[in-house]
């Protein structure tokens, strides 16, 4: 009974934000449908971190109760007029979590009610059971000699559909081994809408937790990963970059890691001959073009990114889109190539834990989603492919450790890229609704651990940008052709960490980043450098991702920039990343790695980390062909050393 009424209660009061958020914040024009919206943000709590939902929950309760201080009546029975004051006074509040729970709430709002289609969503509360304790000592299901649609158990099984997954599981069954692959994310059938749609939709469907990740920590950072067949690969922009041949040499260093350019010279050229990486055949969308127009006043660096796409031809226009051509991500890709040599994934299904017993890894699963459950597996040669977060906490989860110093816990050392943002808004128009991730950099201060670029700029993500600015944000209605966000990242000295809760209770990991003083002056002098250059470019007014900094008139000349921090704030500063890493860092050094230069898990047979947690530290770069050719490389020596047919050369030096 207790939990119905507080079922209740929480709907009351985000039912009562979205009508007051309706009748006050100048959105462009959405569906107009308010009580889908109020679903979809329950749904979306109920999506979050299990950890964060309840407490989630009581600070809304909290904040309901809160307004009796103001207006001696809760939040959800005040006039909208009041309940826009009160959220006003948390939105500049000192008070943290309160200030953080009304920017979730106006974000998932502004998403929710831009969105062109927002499914319906029939779950009406956001509370679910906590999950079970996730033990691995546990049978999740009855042991199963084989899985279904296999004529013998399999040789190798590969856990994870991304990039690394899919190249891995596509080279062994190519290789005439018997595969199976887990994802964890929903079949393509439930899933099915047009790719890469930037929607609602694909955020409920491909995103884990429904895209509310945050690396906790001052600032916190937002980040997001793939939860679905193909990973990330489905979500992201597909911008290809190689291993900077410097940052290489300096892992060998540091790591040791034993591997040379010339080594992933051939796993290069056959992952972009597999995924067609090419730059595009006509002009590039003019929100591009505003980098390299402002780079070449400035005298900097910029350059046209390639990606991952096979393109149509240009149109009348002489422009080519996202939606000019072909997407090649993992799924018409390596996962058609493992399905062609045939592969089994199992979709909906996630690992809990991994054993070895009886000379086989032993793999727990649950069902996900609408699953409907699946045996346990069992094979000599297990491949993790989960991502940085997934693969160091099932490893936690199943206890397995490697020796080595404090350096080389698994999960110890996770990096990434913070990433600040800014709106900018041009005479012209450089917005359109086919222009997808524009594919010009800035690399002119690469050397200095910074990147500039564009993002994608559809009107919900340009509303979601400019809440910082509500007394501006009617004019993404208005202008949204003339808008486009643009971002710095920054290479950090921080670390973060991935951890498993104790006590079984939680099935989502911890995951906590700290910038340094250094990383916050970092994202300062990256913020002002992406500032002069879309000034160069003719943007006419910026708009900075900071709570309280004014926005950027280019009228005020040299003085434009002067309400701009030398280091940004850490209670004012909403940052995001989309790169992840180095979780289980690859090497021979045992004082930093956990894994060694060919993907093995130290002191465990038959064990392999194949995904981003390799990388020894943060690329600089979109992470994607150092994922890839690492992940190529080491499939690949692992055949070469089972002398399996289909194998590229072992490296050109001994580990």
């Amino acid at each position: 009974m207790l939990r119905e009424w507080i079922h209740s209660w929480y709907g009351d009061v985000v039912s009562a934000y979205v009508y007051a958020r309706a009748d006050s914040l100048p959105l462009p024009a959405g569906h107009g449908d308010r009580n889908r919206v109020t679903r979809f943000i329950q749904a979306q709590q109920g999506q979050m971190p299990d950890f964060l939902q309840w407490p989630m929950v009581a600070l809304t309760l909290g904040f309901d109760s809160g307004g009796v201080a103001l207006f001696a009546r809760t939040f959800r029975h005040q006039t909208v007029t009041q309940r826009n004051a009160y959220i006003a006074v948390w939105k500049e509040s000192p008070v943290g979590p309160m200030r953080d729970l009304v920017r979730f709430y106006d974000s998932l709002f502004t998403v929710g009610w831009c969105d062109s289609y927002l499914p319906d969503l029939v779950r009406s509360t956001p509370l679910e059971e906590f999950p079970p304790a996730l033990s691995t000592r546990r049978a999740v299901h009855a042991e199963a000699p084989s899985p279904s649609g296999t004529a013998a158990a399999p040789d190798a099984i590969v856990i994870g559909s991304g990039p690394g997954g899919a190249i891995t599981g596509a080279l062994l069954a190519e290789a005439g081994l018997r595969v199976l692959m887990l994802e964890e994310g929903p079949s393509p059938q439930e899933e099915a809408f047009a790719p890469q749609a930037f929607t609602v939709q694909e955020m409920l469907t491909r995103y884990r937790n429904g895209g509310l990740t945050p690396a906790m920590g001052s600032p916190k950072i937002a980040y997001v990963e793939g939860r679905c067949r193909g990973g990330g690969s489905e979500i992201n922009s597909g911008l290809y970059h190689r291993t900077p041949q410097d940052l290489l040499a300096q892992w060998q260093r540091t790591h040791r890691l034993a591997i040379t350019a010339a080594d992933l010279e051939p796993h290069y050229e056959a992952c972009e001959a597999a995924v067609s990486v090419s730059k595009l055949p006509g002009p590039a969308p003019a929100a591009s073009t505003m980098l390299q127009r402002g780079a070449d006043v400035l005298g900097w660096q910029c350059m046209e990114v390639p990606r991952w796409f096979r393109y149509a031809a240009a149109d009348a226009s002489g422009t080519t889109g996202l939606l000019d051509g072909e997407r090649q991500s993992m799924s018409p890709t390596f996962l058609q190539r493992f399905a062609n040599a045939g592969g089994l994934m199992r979709s909906s299904t996630r690992a809990v834990g991994i054993e070895y017993t009886a000379g086989k890894w032993r793999v727990e699963t649950a069902a996900t989603g609408s699953g409907t459950g699946s045996p346990a597996v069992a094979a000599p040669h297990l491949f993790l492919a989960g991502g940085a977060i997934s693969t160091p906490s099932l490893l936690q989860r199943s206890e397995i450790r490697t020796a080595g110093g404090p350096g080389s816990r698994i999960g110890g050392n996770l990096h990434m890229h913070p990433t600040i943002k800014v709106v900018a808004e041009f005479e012209e128009e450089v917005n359109s609704e086919a222009m997808g991730v524009p594919v010009h950099q800035v690399k002119e201060f690469a050397h200095q651990g910074i990147s500039m670029g564009c993002a994608i700029s559809s009107p919900p993500f340009l509303a979601l940008s400019m809440l910082d600015h509500p007394r501006d944000l009617h004019r993404v209605r208005e202008r949204w052709r003339h808008m486009a966000i643009y971002y710095a990242m920054i290479v950090p000295a921080g670390r973060g960490r991935v951890r498993q809760l104790p006590g079984g209770l939680f099935r989502d990991p911890l995951v906590t980043f700290t910038c340094t003083a250094d990383d916050m002056y970092l994202l300062g002098t990256g913020l002002r450098r992406l500032c002069q250059v879309l000034l160069a470019a003719g943007a006419t007014r910026l708009y900075p991702t900071i709570a309280g900094c004014p926005a950027i008139n280019a009228a005020d000349g040299p003085d434009a920039l002067r309400h701009l921090p030398a280091s940004l704030p850490r209670d004012r500063t909403n940052l995001m990343t989309i790169h992840l890493f180095s979780s289980c860092a690859s090497g021979e050094n045992r004082d930093l790695c956990p894994v060694d230069s060919l993907g093995r898990v130290a002191g465990q047979k038959g064990l392999y980390v194949a995904d981003a947690s390799l990388l020894p530290s943060a690329p600089g770069v979109n992470p994607q062909g150092s994922i890839m050719a690492l992940c190529h490389r080491n499939a690949s020596a692992f055949l070469a050393s089972r002398g399996s047919r289909g194998a590229l050369p072992l490296p050109s030096h001994p580990l």
